[in-house]
């Protein structure tokens, strides 16, 4: 067989081993709506309606509207920085703000500080020493200076969190194990989830900061889950936020990139 002949059929071979087989179909296809820079870290991510979000920063909270080509800031609200040094930080959008209320939480304040969306204005309310959650008797809150939020408990005991899901009531425990239902899933994820479909949930990776993440989908397979889709994603995943619709769903991740904080829209979609 000529050389040349050889060459095509093994570069046709390397090329058809990056293509999904027929018999491990993807259960999503991803649209990429926009990716632009934001000029502060966000901690969590939270929909309010349609084409709006809520986004954590340190010491602030950002109501965004979402356009075509990117995310237009449409309130801010600040509140002073509390006194602990912190090492990791981390935040939480406690609560339907979906509902135009919610508690925040954060490595950064003390305290839990409940918000109400008001048309477009961010209106601050009280102050709480913890977050209201279900499995959480005393509520939520944030151990000093790190990103590990105390309070939840379970038949085995209480144990620190590093992200939790309001619709599902899923908990990412310290040490990336997804707890729902009082019980371990067995996937390890990262500090970044958010509810996409009933029995279906978006987790970011559980690999070490600055390794490559992804975005993937969890879903519901009898009494267990599995991980059955992933996408790579070009930077750390601090956040992410789901609303879905009758024939899709629209996606806010938040990255922290070489290029700084981001913001990137994603529409995810059923594949056929």
């Amino acid at each position: 067989m000529p050389a040349a002949t050889v060459r095509i059929l093994l570069g046709s071979l390397a090329l058809l081993s990056w293509l999904p087989s027929a018999a491990e179909p993807q259960p999503l296809r991803h649209r990429q709506l926009f990716r632009v820079p934001i000029d502060e870290p966000v901690l969590a991510l939270a929909f309010v309606g349609d084409g709006r979000i809520l986004s954590l920063a340190a010491d602030s909270l950002s109501l965004w509207r979402l356009e075509d080509d990117g995310a237009r800031r449409v309130a801010r609200a600040t509140w002073p920085r509390g006194s602990a040094v912190v090492r990791h930080g981390g935040g939480l959008i406690v609560g339907r703000s979906d509902e135009s209320a919610a508690w925040l939480l954060s490595s950064y304040a003390e305290g839990a500080q409940l918000v109400r969306v008001d048309g477009p204005r961010l209106v601050l309310g009280d102050v709480a020493a913890a977050a209201p959650w279900p499995s959480a008797p005393e509520g939520l809150r944030f151990r000093p200076g790190t990103n590990l939020v105390d309070g939840v408990g379970s038949d085995a005991g209480a144990f620190a969190i590093v992200a939790l899901d309001t619709a599902s009531h899923a908990v990412v425990r310290e040490d990336g194990m997804l707890i729902l239902e009082a019980g371990e899933t067995q996937l390890r994820v990262g500090s970044a989830i958010a509810s996409l479909w009933p029995d279906a949930l978006l987790a970011s990776g559980a690999g070490p900061p600055g390794a490559a993440d992804a975005l993937s989908l969890l879903r519901r397979a009898g009494a267990a889950w599995e991980r059955v889709w992933s996408v790579a994603l070009p930077g750390d995943v601090t956040a992410v936020a789901a609303r879905s619709g009758a024939r899709a769903a629209d996606v806010v991740v938040a990255l922290r990139s070489a290029a700084g904080p981001e913001l990137m829209r994603l529409e995810l979609r059923p594949a056929p």
